[in-house]
């Protein structure tokens, strides 16, 4: 017996003492279920009651030791999921699983239902009545559980009994599990009812919780008329003007009149100052600085500048008058007013949010403001989407729950979605991503996005996203300083489904594709290791030396199925690839860029001036390419130590996966999180790449009406 198995004996002969009572606090420590994925045949309809030991209509009951099954379905919190659907299905008392094709029906019982399902009660609770199965193979005997419920991701486990020592430590399965302590929670402890039948306890605790059920702001942006009835008022002022232009509807000279003569007020950028009129009105002064620098970026700052300051003063309503255009500006506020905390139980009282903010213009710019305005709001949920998933703690998003909520969110807009499980991508020879993701318990996914919005005859244009849902940075382990930082290495895989998100939210005429590569940088025991050779999707050789640049492994992937399945006009990659972006660029202010192709890469630094996202152009050469050659495979991962200019060889290696597509990669490193926030961004999340490359496609990619 191996170490492994020791260890596994060890864990069945605690969990064998364990009591049966499922709401016993021992059971219920509500730490998440594993998810086994390598499942037996499972059947296309399962029978609706959770009797299994007979079949529906059979006179007699199935062959086998009688059996109970209960349990409870709760959430990392404890909190039963009410109204789950829980089905399993299992081997017969000889071993034969009824659902697999291969199987001639003389090994068949005629009496047994095969599979069951049940609806849980309010407290979680579910129980079956079935037979004791037999091993299928050199497996262990267990069942399996498929839990299903509209909030979270579909979820599937098996059990094992732990009286069946033996079997189990000789599992393949379930001794995956035994390296990082978790093979405890898939073995059900078992006492006697009072009939003495075997009755075994499994309590599930699920780790995916609906996600963005109150992260999109509950601020409220309206349109109007230039009207005074409003108790608060917002009026912008340029340096050396006098009044504002308000059509003399809100005797705006007045009002600066006033603030003037009693401050130091005069109008620079971001400067305030508040008065109250005799009639109580409340007016707010902020400054735009110099009328020939104003532009729509700072337009959208000054609006991020005010939310801030409406919430300072606490004040929940106002309207807004500034000259130009003042939905930018209401646009800016909208995405200040981002906010992530629906993990907090208490939520401070002492705290006052805008609620809603009125952009007030000309009678004759209404409609044109409010038609903008709807197109402002649609990019910003997208931005909001993509902030979110890069905000969410690992343990409710990793890639399976990632997927489910790409799926649930963009169908919604019309998109096409595809899902590529391990297996799916064992088949097509993803060896680079699988790679990355084996010493995690967590099955990598592809996401694939599809938005047809041109003639089927236009190619379409293609994003790829890194999406490590965290990482620990593998065997090359990273220092535990920062690392709770790392939720947030998927944030180039967002910026995909953010922008896929905003095309089809505006219906774009274009053809788009995304594809987000999932997956966890997990430590155990069958985690990849420095020095493993594997074998990309392209058919080229991988030495890693380092475990920490596992991006690129899933990115080369990525890139060469989109090419070889899309045939694209251009790829564009996204990653929190390099820290040495940021060593290079700082933190904050541009995105490194990389590509093939100039024409391209001008587009894109053309679109991020536009929107503010900028990006700043690296080289690429056969000599930096030369450096990454591998002396035992066709390339490695890292460069030789001394190498220097870290992210360009990052930029190399993805090179080497893109044939004669072209091509640009976005190291996103510096910009995707900011730990002070802007005027537009609370600290935290950034959703960059999505007004950038939703700027990119209107300006240059449409298809023309």
């Amino acid at each position: 017996m191996n170490v492994k198995n020791i260890l596994l004996a060890l864990l069945v002969q605690t969990v064998f003492s364990l009591p049966l009572f499922a709401d016993d606090p021992v059971l219920l420590n509500c730490i998440e279920t594993p998810e086994i994925y390598d499942l037996d045949a499972r059947p296309k309809n399962f029978n609706s009651s959770n009797n299994l030991r007979r079949k529906p209509g059979s006179p007699n009951s199935a062959t086998g030791e009688l059996i109970h099954i209960v349990g409870r379905i709760t959430d990392i919190n404890c909190l039963p999921i009410q109204n789950a659907v829980v089905s399993i299905w299992h081997a017969n008392s000889r071993g034969v699983n009824h659902y697999d094709k291969n199987i001639e029906d003389n090994q068949l019982d005629p009496n047994f239902a095969g599979s069951g399902r049940f609806v849980v009660n309010n407290l979680g609770y579910y129980n079956f009545i079935t037979i004791a199965p037999g091993k299928i193979g050199d497996r262990a005997p267990h069942i399996n559980f498929l839990v299903q419920h509209p909030d979270f991701p579909e979820f599937t486990t098996q059990m094992f009994f732990a009286d069946h020592n033996c079997d189990n430590c000789a599992d393949p399965v379930l001794e995956d599990f035994v390296s990082n302590g978790l093979a405890s929670l898939l073995i059900a402890p078992f006492t006697y009812n009072d009939q003495v039948i075997k009755t075994y306890t499994f309590n599930i605790t699920l780790g995916g919780l609906q996600l963005f059920a109150t992260e999109m702001p509950a601020m409220k942006i309206t349109i109007s008329k230039i009207s005074p009835d409003f108790k608060t008022i917002v009026m912008g002022l340029f340096e050396d003007n006098e009044t504002v232009n308000d059509g003399g509807v809100l005797q705006g000279k007045q009002i600066i009149d006033n603030i003037k003569q009693f401050s130091d007020f005069n109008g620079s950028f971001g400067e305030f100052s508040s008065t109250i009129l005799p009639e109580g009105k409340n007016v707010v002064v902020v400054g735009l600085g110099k009328k020939d620098e104003w532009n729509e970026n700072k337009e959208l700052n000054i609006g991020g500048k005010i939310y801030c300051e409406l919430n300072r003063l606490k004040i929940k309503k106002a309207a807004i008058l500034i000259e130009g255009n003042a939905v930018n500006v209401a646009y800016g506020a909208f995405l200040r007013s981002f906010k992530f905390d629906k993990y907090k139980t208490k939520k401070d009282e002492k705290i006052t949010e805008v609620e809603e903010i009125t952009v007030l213009v000309k009678d004759e710019q209404l409609s044109n403001a409010e038609r903008s305005f709807e197109h402002l709001r649609q990019e910003g949920e997208s931005i909001f989407l993509a902030r979110s998933f890069i905000t969410e703690p690992p343990n409710i998003l990793y890639p399976e729950s990632y997927a489910d909520h790409i799926k649930k969110e963009l169908t919604k807009l019309g998109l096409e979605i595809e899902v590529l499980d391990k297996k799916q991508m064992e088949e097509k020879k993803m060896g680079a991503l699988l790679g990355v993701a084996q010493g995690s318990s967590k099955e990598p996914k592809l996401v694939v996005i599809k938005w047809n919005g041109a003639s089927k005859e236009q190619k379409p244009i293609a994003f790829v996203g890194k999406g490590i849902t965290f990482d620990t940075g593998g065997v090359s382990l990273k220092p535990s300083r920062g690392m709770e930082s790392m939720k947030y290495d998927m944030a180039g895989s967002a910026a995909v489904v953010g922008v896929m998100h905003a095309l089809a939210g505006r219906k774009a005429k274009v053809n788009a594709i995304g594809v987000v590569a999932l997956a966890e940088n997990a430590v155990g025991g069958n985690a990849q290791r420095p020095s493993d050779v594997v074998t990309s999707m392209s058919g080229q050789t991988i030495e890693v030396l380092n475990t920490d640049a596992e991006g690129r492994l899933i990115l080369a992937d990525a890139l060469w199925y989109t090419q070889e399945r899309f045939s694209p006009q251009f790829m564009i990659d996204l990653a929190t690839l390099t820290g040495a972006i940021v060593v290079a660029l700082g933190n904050n202010e541009y995105a490194g860029l990389f590509s093939n192709n100039d024409e391209l890469a001008n587009r894109l630094i053309d679109a991020g001036n536009e929107v503010s996202e900028k990006l700043w152009r690296f080289p690429m050469n056969e000599t930096y390419d030369k450096i990454i050659d591998s002396p035992i495979a066709d390339v490695q991962n890292i460069a030789p130590a001394g190498s220097g200019g870290d992210s360009i060889m990052a930029a190399e290696f993805l090179q080497r996966f893109v044939n004669e597509t072209c091509w640009a990669h976005l190291d996103i490193a510096g910009t995707a999180w900011h730990e002070k926030g802007t005027d537009i961004c609370p600290r935290g999340a950034v959703g960059f790449g999505v007004r950038l490359l939703n700027k990119l496609v209107e300006k240059y990619y449409e298809a023309n009406d």
